[in-house]
């Protein structure tokens, strides 16, 4: 959750020193599966610091839609936007485990549910 919404498009990991990790997209609920190995397949049971990661994502229009101007506009806004650094949707710090101050301990035959409200 950010602003009180649920997230859709996030990417989101559980690290550990110790154990695998995790990761899983959320979808337009703000809700995730995550997996370990291969899709769908859950998290070792253990604990975990969680990391959430929403970046703007750019795409060129379909140039059978657009007009060769318009279309050479696009190239260069998205040109420009790639030499920069990306524009997080989320607060930057819930981007890396070292700062983003989330924890989750999933538990063996648990239902591991876990809300995290995303602040500024």
């Amino acid at each position: 959750m950010y602003e009180g919404k649920p997230v859709e498009g996030a990417t989101v990991t559980f690290g550990s020193a110790e154990i695998r990790g995790a990761v899983g997209n959320t979808d337009k609920q703000g809700e995730v599966t995550l997996w370990t190995y291969e899709p769908g397949d859950g998290v070792i049971p253990g604990k975990y610091t969680v990391a959430i990661r929403k970046l703007e994502v750019l795409a060129l229009p379909d140039p059978e839609q657009v007009s060769p101007e318009e279309y050479s506009k696009a190239m260069r806004e998205m040109n420009r936007a790639l030499s920069g650094t990306p524009k997080h949707l989320v607060p930057k710090k819930y981007s890396k485990h070292e700062t983003s101050e989330l924890t989750a301990e999933v538990v063996d035959g648990g239902e591991n549910i876990f809300t995290f409200e995303l602040e500024d």
